[in-house]
């Protein structure tokens, strides 16, 4: 595993029928190896499995463990150092969801028109 240090910069891409493109802003520095970003905000988890969100300035800790996270469209997803599988509920929680994966990565489709 690779572990990353990260000053994260994060890049807006909108998906409204055509890619509008931003500048790179610096967000913060966090000591991160998975960093997920989808309309509900961006997301991480440390080197001890502790799952991190932002919130406005700051990074919160949230609730449950997970070794790697994925956020696309109104869905989050993980992945625990056991293998199992998670999607967050509506209602906070994490629900498990069958099978087994080392890596999560959930998205939704984006058509851009030209």
């Amino acid at each position: 595993m690779i572990k990353l240090v990260l000053s994260l910069l994060f890049l807006t891409a909108i998906c409204t029928g055509k890619i509008q493109l931003s500048k790179w802003n610096f967000v913060s520095q966090k000591d991160l190896k998975r960093v997920a970003v989808g309309q509900l905000g961006i997301w991480g988890v440390d080197k001890n499995d502790v799952i991190y969100y932002r919130q406005g300035s700051e990074w919160k800790t949230y609730p449950g463990r997970l070794m790697d996270i994925s956020v696309g469209g109104s869905q989050i997803w993980g992945v625990n150092s056991r293998h199992y599988i998670y999607k967050r509920q509506h209602n906070g929680g994490w629900s498990h969801v069958g099978g087994r994966l080392v890596q999560v990565n959930y998205t939704i489709p984006c058509y851009v028109k030209n």
